[in-house]
């Protein structure tokens, strides 16, 4: 098919003379092209609905629902091409449309005739009362072979409607002739004509069945008529718009009223009617499929149908019923017929009585067919909808049969007849369990499953149908089909959930009887029955106590039992386990000393049977009594610790011991000083299966017993390093070793290879096991013990290298691991800056150890090598980088060569993960070493990075132009084109195709940006087809951040180029919605400033009407752009941008000004703007200050900001020096005395005033500084801070004229000595250091003397300005704080500390020797007997942690002792407030514990290095519990920051957390004196808590933490109120 356009020669006449159906079209069409694409899509939710209702649904329908998925279709791509999106010369899209227009209304047409078919065929059935002669045969062959010939003919409408739209299109290919004019028109005709004629023929015969044949549908035949007609007007239409259609808009609006809105009313009806019900179609129109007969004329077996008829009249039995439900059911004939929902219920009428409504309540109404005989009793209409829905109805007893009638009434048995009803579902499938098929007893099984999942009532408490049900589905257990019996423990399974209390042993008794029979496959399934049935017990309710009371002595019973089977007790021990690990207070208290049954199993003869008895002692063990545990100890694990004992035995006694320290490490701790010699001397036994468990048994106790095993871990580290070089099939020293590898290495025969591999394996050596248990020994003790760090480097590593070449290749990677765990550990507790170049310190220690490393670990790296030994070795590389940058220098050639011979493979899905591996490593690389030592390896590398640059595979190619990127930069210049040219080429073609993958093109973007940045003469001779490329993508924030990477850049641009992007960037503004808008800002004031000449005269003419937009409160980030878009503009271009700001922009900035919104980055971007303003036009000055003045009058904002104003009022004095004078003229005439001014103008004018004195000398206005001090002792708190301030600050501007006037002030009034020192700690914060020293002297004793107020403000003040001074003259000042420390008065020693820790803001390190004692004496005050002292001596300490961390490292040992004592709540610091009629507990120590974790987090964050991880969390889980939110939140923040710096150690406590998280998950109960902030704190604590929850879960190990995972599966569940926020914080 040709996608040819028409010529424009004819496009014109075409418009006009040859228009398609409806037109061309054009904007005219956008109106009523989306109105009916509104409406069809309002049909679509209909569609679905009746799909999916099995009372609506029919495949007659599908062509309805069919036609009106396309027409949404149709009606988008003409809405497209009237939008302009799509062309709609298009000759496709023009095929497409006038196939669907020509074609669609004859199929609606067409559809309706399987209605009017279904109609007529279900009126020429019999019916019950006219007996046999009723089946009218000859009338039905007759009405079927009338309407397949009306399917035909409508078939030969429709394809004389398509062949005219091809001949239609045809012309537009090959121009206007008469010829095929002409046939396009008698197809066109031909097709209404013969459509006309059908409709109309089918609407006579709808009517004639509605009128001539007994039986049918009336109503139903009438919609058929009034939908024949009403789609006759599309035809009409058509032929009155022949012989051509018109494009003009007069011509579009009948192609709208008279062709598509038939359509949409007639498809409307057909969908919104039930058609299933209204015309009797049945599923399947009047056919309909049984599995046996496949599909199936409802005329077919007519004869057996009314036989049973018959025999049901004459048996008069009273109940019959079929089930509502899709089954099958046996006759007597044996015939196999289908059930349906279309089901009856027939009852005798000559019984007694005529029932009631209040019986017929007793019965559920079921769609039944009409029962017009006067045998049976039936209600009207109207008494049926009186009555209420009635419970289900009784079970089918004899026989059923298939009705396609209309539903009719209610059919119901006098009182004396009728029987309870037993649950119908249940009892018809338990037949079909006892079917011979197996097929049937599966699927039998597999329909109870659905039904218990649908309804959980589905015995009806009839017990006796439960009981059968039982008993089946457990008899089905012992079927001979493994199927069968595997779906019978699932069924089984879903049962146990739903059945009686009382029932349950029915099903442990028979679980437990087959569990000990003589035939294997039935033990086996009986087990895999009980753990299922185990594991779906609910937990709520009495059935799981009953459970655990009557199996568990039964299991025990059968462990006990010498004949059981030991399959079996596997088996049993495994149910067990699951018990006690769902149920493990339920399941100790019905087991009779279940240790004394699991002991003598660790003796079986079979050692599975062993390791599994171990699993479960180890579990029962921590819910057992304590002397109990000690007596296990005592009388089997100690003795069995001995050398003489048999190593079998010692070495499951051992095993043991590591499930003790995994199940119970507490209980289990206090007897380590006895076990673990016990290990150690085991361990040297020569048996390598004993060896590997005590060495495994050695991992668990350093991960489960921290505090208790440190004793021991030299001796544990000496064993770990001696047995990680076990060998002892292998003996060969170093040095041979390395030759004989290396000669292996360059061998490349493969028999001689294979010798070797000979030489260097057996089958039954399990030595390897020895040495990956010692190295994972090492790991664990590497990654728990941070504080060993410094030993372990001196002693682990070398070992560890040494083995790097392990001839087995699982030791291998793990010591590879290892070590890679150790450098990361090096990376965290080495040390930081200075520290880490001090010699013997771990980073320099590791750092000698690099050229071993590397040389070892490159020699395994070979092109043979596996993909898992390559992928670890550069992994471990690139950690070695991340910690050691530029460490690899002297290795860069072979690390080159090992990386270009990977990637030269070919890359699939096995090798993918190994090329990005390496291609990350190489960013490293790149990103750490100098390129000198790497240059003359690139001609090796680069090709290779530029193959994988051009995969297909999305990381790879990412990853490859990372390493392109990181090479560029480490390469800056680039000159040669020789790799970048090439690199240009393919992201440029990445760039320009669609279906690029996303992080791929970002990727591109970022190379583009890196090219022009460090490689400028290379790119410059490409011709710039990059930046079209990334302009018209249509993803344009990538393209935002290059172009402004490169703007901010030294490149000198062509002014051209800068024209383009700032246009292009400028477009992107006008676009709806926030997304990119932040970068899209800050590239245009970027490109601004890179006008080499000044910016043209239309920028700002285009840009200010855009900004405005943006100059609202309504999106502060956006706001704060803008500001600074509109300050560059005035800085660069004030002649063309300042009259266009102060018509459209200045009015609203006044409105900005006041607001209290605008704060921090906002703010100063509008102190910006308004200097910018004055600057530009200086004139303007004089205008703006009475401006922003009258502005917050105007307001009458209750809230408004002054101060954010008067900063306004300095930023313009700031731009305009000149207009400072007479500003300060006019504000201090609201200052004067006597002056009558509203106290928002004194306010306003007080901050303007103290805002334009920090930078002016105000000396010659001293009057303003005299009255400013009469507002010390105003009314209002408002006035007397502002007052404050403005003293504070004028002091600033002359501090030798105003400092000892406001000294005087201090000392002189009493009564105003607070703001007083307010305005003091003013002057002091904002003094230049230079100037303060020179009044430090004079200002150091009266500050003292107000040290030991009452009031907290005044000390608070005080503190400040202590410190501040304090920093002026270190030597000076801190030995007089430290001597103040010791005073009597706790007020002073509480406000000395919090003057300390001014001190600490200061990073320099100047006097950081002075600060030492200090410190130490502050760690003095955390003991104080005054609680605000010990609170402030925390904060101080916490200061110290974040600021001067140096300082604290040393003093951890006598720091963190205090600090833990301080997170205990003290309920002595508990005291009750009366509140009116309520009481109200107050904490007084909850600041102080709030302050204690908050010194802890920083002292993580800082000293992570010099602090005892695991006392550290149990410090943090005591957190967890407090009461109090706010610490709860900080314990979550430490939690994330130990996930990160301590993954292996936190993985290990995740199931002790568990409780307190789950309880921080738990939402508030809302109840009547509830409120609002109590809802919201929740919220954020369950948000916390969340955010704890992600991060402790990307360390969690799968199966380690079985209550971490449940909880972590509860919160990420589907349907879970968190479970999309967790999946964004993963």
């Amino acid at each position: 098919m040709t996608s040819s356009m028409p010529s424009d020669s004819t496009t014109a006449q075409l418009q006009s003379t040859f228009a398609p159906i409806g037109g061309f079209p054009s904007s005219f069409d956008i109106a009523p092209t989306i109105t009916f694409i509104a409406l069809y899509a309002c049909l679509i939710p209909i569609c679905v609905f009746r799909i999916s209702s099995p009372k609506s649904r029919n495949v007659v329908q599908l062509p309805i629902i069919a036609a009106i998925i396309e027409r949404i279709l149709n009606l988008s791509v003409r809405l497209l091409q009237a939008t302009g999106k799509w062309p709609w010369t298009s000759a496709i899209l023009l095929e497409y449309q006038q196939i669907t227009l020509e074609w669609g209304w004859i199929a609606l047409a067409h559809a309706m005739v399987a209605f009017w078919r279904s109609v007529a065929v279900n009126a020429t059935r019999p019916d019950p009362e006219k007996g046999d002669g009723g089946d009218q045969k000859k009338m039905r062959k007759r009405i079927k072979t009338v309407t397949y010939a009306f399917d035909g003919s409508y078939w030969v409408a429709q394809l004389l409607g398509i062949g005219a739209a091809i001949c239609w299109r045809i012309s537009l290919h090959d121009g206007l002739s008469p010829g095929l004019q002409a046939q396009v028109d008698g197809l066109r005709y031909s097709a209404i004509s013969l459509a006309m004629v059908l409709i109309l023929a089918s609407a006579g015969g709808a009517l004639w069945t509605r009128n001539r044949m007994h039986g049918a549908d009336k109503r139903a035949c009438s919609y058929l008529v009034y939908l024949y007609l009403s789609i006759l007007v599309v035809p009409i239409y058509r032929l009155t718009q022949y012989p051509s259609f018109s494009s003009s808009n007069a011509s579009k609006t009948p192609f709208y009223i008279f062709h598509l809105t038939p359509e949409l009313l007639i498809s409307g009806t057909l969908v919104a009617l039930n058609t299933r019900q209204l015309f009797q179609t049945g599923p399947w129109g009047d056919y309909y499929f049984s599995w046996r007969n496949g599909w199936t004329n409802p005329s077919a077996g007519l004869r057996k149908r009314r036989r049973r008829l018959r025999l049901v009249t004459e048996e008069r039995k009273s109940w019959r019923w079929s089930s509502n439900r899709s089954s099958t059911t046996t006759m007597e004939d044996g015939e196999r017929i289908e059930e349906n929902e279309d089901a009856e219920i027939l009852i005798p009428k000559d019984l007694e009585g005529r029932p009631t409504l209040e019986e017929v309540r007793q019965v559920k109404h079921l769609p039944a067919a009409t029962l017009r005989s006067p045998r049976f009793a039936t209600f009207s209409r109207q008494e049926r909808s009186d009555a209420v829905q009635p419970p289900s109805p009784p079970p089918m007893r004899e026989r059923t049969w298939r009705r396609l009638d209309r539903p009719s009434s209610y059919v119901v048995p006098p009182e004396s007849s009728r029987v309870p009803s037993p649950p119908s579902a249940a009892l018809a499938l338990l037949d079909k369990m006892l079917s011979p098929d197996q097929d049937f007893r599966f699927m039998a099984l597999n329909d109870l499953m659905t039904e218990v999942n649908n309804d959980r009532h589905i015995f009806q408490n009839d017990e006796a149908t439960e009981v059968k049900v039982l008993k089946q589905v457990l008899a089905l257990i012992e079927d001979k089909i493994s199927e069968v019996k595997n779906q019978a423990v699932k069924c089984l399974g879903q049962l146990i959930k739903i059945i009686q209390v009382k029932h349950l042993p029915l099903v442990v008794d028979k679980l437990v009887e087959f569990s000990g029979g003589k035939e294997e496959e039935l033990r086996d399934i009986a087990g895999l029955a009980l753990k299922t049935v185990v594991t779906e017990i609910p937990s709520e309710g009495t059935l799981a106590e009953t459970a655990c009371n009557k199996l568990v002595p039964q299991l025990l019973k059968q462990l006990q039992n010498t004949s059981t089977p030991p399959e079996t007790i596997i088996e049993t021990l495994n149910t067990l386990s699951v018990l006690v690990t769902r149920f493990p207070q339920l399941t100790i208290r019905a087991g009779n000393d279940p240790v004394s049954v699991f002991v003598p199993l660790l003796d079986h003869s079979r050692p599975a049977v062993r390791k599994r008895a171990i699993i479960t002692l180890a579990q029962f063990l921590p819910l057992v009594p304590s002397d109990r545990f000690n007596a296990l100890i005592k009388a089997n694990i100690l003795p069995a610790l001995a050398s003489s004992v048999k190593v079998e035995r010692q070495q499951t006694i051992v095993q043991l011991i590591g499930g003790m320290a995994r199940y119970s490490s507490q209980s289990l701790a206090p007897a380590l000083p006895d076990v673990v010699p016990g290990i150690l001397t085991a361990v040297k036994r020569d048996d390598s299966d004993l060896r590997e468990g005590c060495l495994q048994t050695l991992e668990t106790l350093v991960m489960r017993c921290p505090s208790e095993i440190a004793a021991y871990l030299p001796q544990i580290m000496t064993v770990a390093s001696d047995l990680v070089k076990y060998d002892p099939n292998y003996t060969v020293d170093e040095d041979e070793e390395d030759e004989k590898m290396e000669e292996d290495e360059e061998d490349e025969d493969e028999d001689d290879d294979d010798e070797v591999a000979e030489d260097y394996s057996d089958d039954e050596d399990t030595s390897y096991k020895v040495r990956r248990s010692s190295t994972k020994l090492l790991a664990a003790i590497i990654g728990t013990r941070p504080e060993l760090l410094s030993s372990l480097l001196s002693k682990v590593a070398p070992v560890l290298i040494s083995r790097f070449g392990d001839r087995e290749e699982s030791v291998r990677l793990e010591v590879w691991a290892a070590f890679s765990l150790l450098v990361k550990q090096t990376g965290v507790y080495g040390g930081s800056g200075a520290q880490m170049e001090v010699e013997d310190s771990p980073y320099a220690t590791l750092k000698s150890q690099v050229p071993a490393v590397a040389k070892a670990l490159l020699k395994q790296l070979q092109p043979k090598s596996s993909t898992a030994v390559l992928q670890g070795g550069f992994s471990l590389l690139q950690t070695l980088l991340q910690v050691i940058p530029g460490s690899l220098a002297g290795s860069s050639d072979s690390v080159f060569s090992i990386s270009a011979a990977v990637l030269s493979s070919s890359s699939n899905t096995s090798t993918a993960a190994l090329h990005v591996a390496v291609l990350s490593f190489l960013v490293s690389h790149f990103s750490t070493h100098p390129v000198s030592s790497y240059q003359s390896s690139l001609p090796k590398i680069t090709p290779k990075l530029q193959q994988a640059a051009s995969q297909r595979h999305p990381r790879i190619t990412t990853e490859a132009l990372r390493a392109f990127s990181a090479l560029l930069a480490a390469s800056k210049p680039v000159t040669s084109d020789e790799w970048a040219g090439p690199l240009y080429n393919e992201v440029v073609a990445r760039l320009r195709n669609n279906e690029t993958d996303l992080e791929v093109r970002q990727r591109a973007e970022d190379v583009v940006a890196d090219l022009w940045i460090y490689a400028p003469d290379v790119i410059k001779t490409k011709g710039g087809a990059e930046w079209e490329a990334l302009m018209k993508a249509g993803r344009t924030e990538g393209a935002v951040q290059t172009i402004g990477r490169v703007a901010d850049s030294d490149v000198e641009m062509e002014e051209s180029w800068t024209s383009t992007c700032t246009e292009w960037t400028m477009g992107l503004l006008k676009k709806p919605g926030k997304a990119g808008k932040l970068n899209t800002f800050s590239c245009l004031e970027v490109l601004l400033k890179k006008y080499p000449n000044g910016i043209a005269q239309h920028i700002p003419d285009e840009l200010v009407p855009q900004l405005q937009s943006f100059l609202s409160l309504n999106d502060l980030p956006l706001l704060t752009h803008a500001l600074t878009t509109l300050s560059v503009l005035l800085t660069l271009a004030p002649v063309q941008t300042f009259p266009l700001v102060e018509s459209a922009v200045l009015r609203t900035t006044y409105q900005l000004a006041f607001s209290p919104l605008v704060s921090g980055a906002c703010l100063d971007a509008l102190t910006d703007f308004f200097c910018a303003l004055v600057t530009a036009d200086n004139q303007i000055s004089t205008h703006v200050v009475p401006g922003l003045r009258l502005a917050l009058e105007k307001s009458g904002a209750p809230d408004a900001s002054p101060a954010n104003v008067a900063k306004c009022i300095a930023a313009v004095v700031k731009g305009s020096p000149d207009v400072a004078a007479g500003t300060i003229a006019e504000f201090a005439k609201s200052v004067k005395p006597g002056a009558k001014a509203k106290e928002l103008n004194v306010v306003l004018s007080l901050l303007a005033l103290g805002e334009i004195g920090k930078t002016i000398d105000m000396e010659q206005q001293s009057t303003v500084f005299d009255n400013a001090l009469t507002f010390f002792s105003a009314d209002t708190e408002a006035v007397r801070s502002a007052a404050a301030f403005a003293v504070g600050n004028i002091t600033v501007g002359n501090i030798h004229h105003f400092f000892p006037l406001l000294l005087t002030q201090v000392q002189t009034k009493s009564d105003q000595r607070i703001v007083a020192v307010q305005a003091m700690k003013e002057a002091v914060a904002n003094c230049p250091r230079g100037q303060l020293s020179n009044v430090a002297g004079s200002l150091w004793g009266p500050l003292f003397q107000m040290a030991d107020s009452s009031e907290d403000t005044t000390r608070q003040a005080t503190a400040a300005c202590l410190g501040q001074l304090t920093t002026a003259n270190p030597p000076q000042y801190l030995p007089e704080l430290q001597t103040r420390l010791s005073d009597p008065s706790p007020l002073v020693r509480a406000t000395v500390a919090a003057a300390i820790r001014y001190t600490f803001a200061d990073s320099s390190q100047a006097y950081d020797n002075l600060l030492a004692p200090l410190v130490i004496q502050v760690l003095e005050l955390v003991k104080d007997s005054d609680l605000t002292v010990r609170r402030i001596s925390l904060t101080t300490i916490n200061a110290a942690a974040r600021n001067k961390p140096q300082l604290i490292r040393d003093q951890t040992s006598t720091l963190m002792p205090l600090l833990y004592g301080e997170t205990k709540f003290k309920p002595e610091l508990v005291r009750i407030v009366e509140m009116g009629p309520w009481k109200h507990k107050v904490d007084d120590g909850l600041e102080a514990r709030k302050t204690t974790y908050e010194t802890l987090y920083t002292i993580l964050d800082t000293c992570v290095d010099k602090i005892d991880i695991h006392e550290f969390m149990e410090y943090v889980r005591l957190g967890l519990k407090d009461d109090a939110n706010e610490i709860k939140v900080l314990c979550h923040m430490m939690l994330v920051r130990l996930a990160q710096v301590a993954p292996t150690a936190v993985s290990l406590r995740l199931d002790d957390m568990v409780p307190d998280l789950a309880t921080g998950m738990k939402s508030h109960n809302v109840e009547k004196n509830t409120v609002k902030q109590d809802i919201e704190r929740t919220v954020e604590l369950q948000r916390s808590t969340l955010r704890a929850i992600a991060a402790l879960s990307k360390v969690s190990t799968p199966g380690q933490s079985p209550e971490f995972e449940k909880l972590v599966d509860s919160v990420s569940k589907a349907g879970s109120t968190w479970a999309q926020e967790f999946r964004e914080l993963l």
